[in-house]
């Protein structure tokens, strides 16, 4: 009877380890998961809970990756950019460096260029812009329309835009013709330009 149930004690701990062993594999895939490959750990796991896990991994990404800009007055804007102009936009394409750099490339041709903290260089007839507005990019932008445009320049010194700086506010890009007046007066009077040297 002693050794009948040691052999039934020692049927139940095999039982018991053959079903703790998938979760004790899918503990150490999550213990080695890589950020360099952040879904490999829930494509390769079997488990039920693997659908819940992405949705959260998801959920993490769209939330750290969201666009967020801080209001900003139209001077304060202004004094912000590294160049600001009127801008026919000729052309766009896409540019896929890789899955997490995406960009839209815009050919333009600069009307009236109201500020370049780059005196001594001509504006670089292409910019580039994040593809996707959740990273703070401006790929709605139309061949063959104008904008008033503000940004910066990148290591390259070529110009790129972004949806917080604007000077009409984060996200806030009309048609030239749509620019209030009061602005636009400014802009060819270089007031903003007076404001930033006092």
């Amino acid at each position: 009877l002693i050794a009948m149930s040691t052999t039934e004690n020692r049927q139940t701990i095999a039982i018991d380890q053959q079903k703790q062993q998938p979760y004790a594999s899918l503990l150490e895939q999550f213990m080695d998961f890589s950020i360099t490959q952040p879904f490999d750990f829930f494509a390769n796991s079997e488990q039920p809970m693997k659908l819940l896990g992405a949705a959260i991994l998801a959920t993490i990404l769209a939330v750290s990756t969201a666009c967020s800009c801080v209001a900003l007055t139209p001077q304060e804007a202004y004094d912000g950019a590294q160049w600001v102009s009127r801008v026919l936009i000729v052309s766009k394409r896409e540019e896929i460096v890789s899955d997490f750099e995406q960009f839209i490339i815009y050919t333009v041709h600069y009307i009236t260029v109201f500020k370049n903290i780059k005196r001594k260089r001509h504006l670089c007839t292409e910019m580039r812009t994040p593809k996707e507005t959740a990273t703070c990019g401006v790929p709605f932008l139309e061949p063959g329309k104008e904008y008033l445009l503000a940004g910066s320049f990148d290591d390259s010194d070529e110009p790129t835009i972004n949806n917080c700086l604007q000077i009409l506010g984060p996200g806030n890009i009309p048609e030239w013709k749509g620019v209030p007046s009061e602005i636009k007066t400014k802009l060819k009077a270089g007031a903003f330009d007076s404001t930033l040297q006092r």
